[in-house]
Parts: structure tokens; sequence; C-alpha cells
């Protein structure tokens, strides 16, 4: 299953779009921190899913804009979305957390520099947190329950790795942690 098809085949079921239309709704929901999609990538995927035959297309001109591709959905690309989606929700709880790798091997790492990138990292959750928090209200209206609680979800676990990262943080600074694991 490839998660950029996924997000994807999912905003063109809702309606047909065109390319640049799901990259704002991608930052809209805040997909980009899940499925590692860029601008580069939509295009790149929304060009092979038609070449499947998952997607049709048309050309539109709006107005004084460059022409652009709006895509539909084709019977082969529900029947995609339908199994990424049951694939999707069977999946395992856990994936690649590359900071939590590294949060297991800090003593391998000089502490003010492990110090230094996790305060930035906890910089980073806060911002991250807050941004999330202001889309969930801004969209509320717009979005349906599903769409806020996976947004609300993605906050949940931000704030669970800021608490785990401040943690860490004291751990170093008082000499809590062993410098090494044994």
């Amino acid at each position: 299953m490839n998660k950029v098809d996924l997000v994807i085949l999912g905003l063109i079921f809702e309606r047909e779009r065109h390319g640049y239309e799901i990259i704002k709704e991608i930052r809209k929901r805040q997909f980009a921190h899940w499925a590692s999609v860029t601008p580069a990538s939509v295009y790149e995927h929304l060009a092979e899913l038609e070449r499947k035959g998952a997607l049709s297309s048309r050309r539109e001109k709006v107005g004084r804009q460059p022409e652009r591709i709006v895509y539909a959905l084709k019977e082969m690309g529900r029947r995609m979305l339908s199994e990424m989606v049951l694939e999707a929700l069977s999946s395992p709880p856990h994936g690649e957390h590359l900071e939590f790798l590294g949060m297991g091997f800090v003593y391998c790492a000089d502490y003010a520099a492990v110090l230094d990138t996790i305060r930035k990292r906890i910089d980073m959750l806060q911002q991250e947190v807050e941004l999330i928090s202001r889309e969930i209200e801004k969209n509320r209206g717009d979005l349906s329950l599903n769409w806020i609680l996976l947004m609300e979800t993605e906050a949940d676990y931000m704030q669970l790795e800021l608490r785990v990262f401040r943690r860490l943080a004291e751990a170093i600074e008082s000499g809590a942690l062993a410098r090494s694991p044994l």
C-alpha cells in the first residue's frame, strides 16, 4: 500500500480535484506529517494513478489562470482505495519512529548535543501542536468528525512525545540517565 496513493485517491473520492487543490487539502488536514507528501510526489502519483487506470482526467481553464488537469476516480480507483483503506485500518499499531530509535541510543552521543537536539524537537512539537489546534478550530465546520478525530489524534500523539522528551531531558540534566545501558 502506498500512503500517497491512499491520500490522493481518498481526496478525489470526496470530489474531483486538480493537483494543487490536493496539495492544499493535504496541508489543511495536516496529512503531510503522516503521508510524507511533497508537491512533486502528488503530481507524480497522479500521473501514475491515471496510467494504472485508477483516475481519469480532463483539462479545465478558469479565467486567466493556466489550464489545469482535474482528476476523477474511476471504478478501478474506487476498488484500489477500498483495499488500501482496509489494509491501513488493519496495519500493526507501530511504524517507523526514528526519534525513539535515537532515544534508545542517546548514551552514544554527547549529552550537550543531545539536550540541544531534544530542546529543538520540543520547540518544534509545541509549534506543531499549536498549528494543529488552530487548524482544527478553523476547519471544524468544514470537516467531518473522522477528520477532526484524526487531527486531534495527531495533536495527542505529539503531546505524548512532548512528555517523553521532556522527561528524557530532565533525566539527562539531573544525571539520572546512565552513560551506558549496561
